[in-house]
């Protein structure tokens, strides 16, 4: 698929858009005074993200998002 970059005369068709970790990422934290403030900063952030895709399909656009593996990130 040709992916062609937006500009202010056309209308936005088609958008990649971002994560961040899952929350079983910091699993392996133990500290929880660590471990709490980055569960909430990444959960607001997946609402966040959620949100955004919603408005941007509530206008037609086709969101492309990418599928988190965490699998990559184990040793």
């Amino acid at each position: 698929m040709p992916y062609n970059v937006w500009n202010k005369w056309d209308k936005l068709e088609t958008i990649m858009l971002g994560t961040c970790h899952p929350l079983e990422f910091y699993d392996g934290i133990k500290n929880d005074k660590i471990r709490d403030p980055l569960l909430k900063i990444t959960e607001e952030t997946l609402q966040d993200l959620d949100y955004y895709e919603s408005v941007l399909k509530d206008f037609g656009c086709e969101v492309l998002r990418i599928d988190f593996n965490l699998e990559i990130f184990r040793l």
